[in-house]
């Protein structure tokens, strides 16, 4: 299935629009703009409130100012002033009501309350048991139904045409 979805989005960076979901659906109004910076070279995707999108590599320029310079701003402003606590930032996202979110990496993670996810898992599996024969009558019996054969529940007559799954 991954496959499938690599393909489609391939041919919709081929075809310069999204067709893995209609954004004209979202109703937005302005444009959403998507950024990264990798190895000082600034990457933008702009998706239009119709679907279609443009993805180029910005480079500051100063005899040409546009709004994707801002943008950089962002992403060079914080090399200027990052502690050892952050990296920098990774992302840049606009949404179409002109806010301005940063992804930023940092040395903060987060971890799971082991203990309450523990004591969650033994109440669930504390709650069913399977005992061998319980689970017998779960095992297919294919091999001898495929070959229009009755069922060998449980017979260990001839224990050379018995599967050992059959034998369990």
């Amino acid at each position: 299935m991954n496959i499938v979805k690599e393909l489609c989005i391939k041919q919709d960076i081929q075809n310069g629009k999204l067709s893995m979901i209609n954004w004209a659906d979202f109703a937005f109004t302005a444009d959403w703009i998507f950024g990264i910076v990798l190895e000082k070279r600034y990457f933008f995707m702009t998706i239009h409130p119709d679907g279609s999108f443009d993805i180029q590599e910005m480079q500051r320029d100063l005899f040409s100012m546009n709004e994707y310079d801002a943008y950089m701003d962002y992403f060079s402003a914080d090399e200027e002033y990052a502690s050892g606590n952050y990296s920098g930032v990774l992302g840049l996202i606009k949404d179409a009501k002109g806010n301005i979110n940063l992804i930023k990496d940092t040395s903060v993670f987060s971890l799971p309350d082991f203990m309450s996810l523990g004591e969650l898992l033994e109440n669930v599996s504390g709650s069913t048991r399977f005992t061998r024969g319980g689970t017998y009558g779960f095992i297919p019996r294919y091999p001898a139904i495929h070959r229009g054969e009755k069922s060998t529940r449980g017979s260990r007559t001839d224990s050379s045409r018995t599967s050992r799954r059959q034998r369990v």
